[in-house]
């Protein structure tokens, strides 16, 4: 307990902590301003691209209206009569959008989506695909029957949406690459600056050397997801009017299933500690086993690259521990892998470390 409690107060002496609190609380604040100034960019964008469409289909309908003076046909008498009524719903959908009308916006999207859908089945053309305006109306549907306004998943200052956007930008191999190559510059140094003799003379066995010195990195890491979720949380409940059933927000799964926003988040964050341990365990093996900063550090960066590469191309299997590290994407993209996956994740860690002890117990401090 002493050796745990020497680490420890040697990681909170540093100045990395600092930087890294510091730097944390600097990203979301600006993420969270960046989202506040945007919002009125949102409604534009929405009115642009339901411009677009109507443009697109307003463009169809003349032609043809023109062909139907030189050759008519049942079909093209179809297709016109489609196009004309979505004609008229795009119109009604942007209208409601200028106004805010948040709830005639809901159903005027589903209105046409249905509509387009129709358009479609008659060989008119419409950006979106049928599985996309299928999804829109049960994600509008499942939104007014909550009485929630649609949010931009990327821009919302609700504090489930917002703590999501920060786990998918901040949570990822990309954020856990970061924060353990500046964590297990702690244990390198050490070997570095011959520290770690001293600490070999302590009378302890080195496997526990090893073993404090995976808890010292992991409690760091734990209190950083900690620290990194309340802000995300705390941030925009105490500036923003916060909704009612907010947490049960549908998000949309890449199977077409809705998901709620609060299931998801709980999701995240068990999948993020999970990675918390294993990153730990991993961190600790080539920290004893190289013993150099640059070396260490090039090995840490290759394996969470290449193993993030691996499980986007084909290789996010159940036992694949690396395909946790994308929290987002597995939550959304293999459902079926929850609770199982965290097990696979604290299974590889055990492992990982008794391979850190075992290796340290047979070497000595010089190399």
């Amino acid at each position: 307990m002493r050796l745990l409690l020497f680490e420890m107060k040697k990681m909170t002496r540093t100045r990395l902590l600092f930087f890294l609190a510091a730097g944390t609380l600097l990203l979301i604040g600006a993420i969270f301003i960046r989202n506040v100034l945007q919002q009125d960019m949102v409604t534009a964008e929405k009115v642009e691209s339901f411009s677009n469409h109507l443009q697109d289909v307003s463009s169809q309908n003349r032609t043809d209206l023109m062909m139907m003076e030189d050759e008519p046909s049942d079909e093209l008498e179809l297709r016109l009569n489609k196009g004309l009524d979505l004609q008229d719903k795009l119109n009604e959908l942007i209208d409601s959008i200028s106004k805010g009308l948040r709830e005639d916006e809901l159903q005027g999207e589903i209105e046409v989506s249905r509509s387009a859908i129709a358009y479609k089945d008659a060989r008119g053309r419409y950006t979106m695909s049928h599985a996309d305006l299928e999804d829109t109306i049960r994600l509008n549907e499942q939104l007014l029957a909550l009485g929630l306004p649609k949010e931009d998943p990327d821009r919302s200052n609700q504090p489930p949406l917002f703590m999501k956007q920060m786990m998918v930008l901040v949570l990822n191999p990309v954020g856990y690459t970061v924060l353990f190559l500046l964590l297990g510059i702690s244990i390198t140094r050490e070997f570095e600056d011959r520290n770690m003799r001293m600490v070999y003379a302590f009378p302890v066995p080195r496997w526990r050397v090893v073993l404090v010195k995976f808890t010292s990195l992991l409690l760091v890491a734990m209190a950083w997801l900690v620290y990194f979720l309340l802000l995300s949380y705390l941030l925009p409940t105490l500036v923003m009017e916060t909704r009612e059933q907010i947490f049960d927000y549908p998000l949309l799964l890449t199977s077409g299933e809705l998901m709620r926003v609060g299931s998801y988040i709980n999701e995240a964050v068990l999948y993020s500690a999970g990675t918390l341990f294993f990153a730990a365990a991993m961190v600790t093996l080539i920290g004893f086993g190289f013993r150099q900063t640059i070396v260490s550090s090039v090995i840490i960066t290759a394996l969470f690259t290449g193993g993030w590469m691996l499980a986007r191309n084909g290789m996010d299997v159940f036992l694949n521990p690396f395909t946790y590290v994308s929290g987002n994407q597995v939550i959304l993209s293999q459902p079926a892998f929850y609770p199982g996956g965290i097990l696979v994740l604290l299974i590889v860690s055990i492992v990982l470390l008794f391979a850190a002890m075992w290796s340290n117990q047979r070497r000595g401090v010089a190399k």
